[in-house]
């Protein structure tokens, strides 16, 4: 489990893995403009770690809302993700693999 910036340091990610972790979950407060970058670093974080990735980010909180909340596969593809101007349920099965939006 990750809190917002521990995202982009390298040895927390390595301490992660190292745990054995089965999923990586991090709790975010990005705004819209870093999106893209933290979309692409949970990509990469899954891919590495040959582990699911889940990017958890708040919306509508100003600058800091920027939602975008998504799931990445262990192979670092894109499962789901909600979009940036509504609320929603992101609901990643961990026995299947999948995931969904509602």
């Amino acid at each position: 489990y990750a809190i917002c910036y521990e995202m982009s340091v390298d040895q927390h990610v390595a301490c992660a893995g190292d745990a054995g972790a089965t999923l990586y979950v991090d709790s975010a407060a990005k705004p819209a403009v870093d999106l893209d970058v933290a979309h692409q670093r949970m990509e990469t974080i899954a891919q590495r770690l040959g582990i699911p990735a889940m990017l958890c980010n708040g919306l509508g909180e100003g600058a800091l809302g920027g939602g975008r909340s998504g799931v990445w596969d262990a192979a670092g593809t894109l499962l789901a993700a909600l979009d940036n101007d509504r609320e929603g349920l992101l609901i990643f099965d961990t026995d299947r693999g999948t995931a969904q939006v509602r």
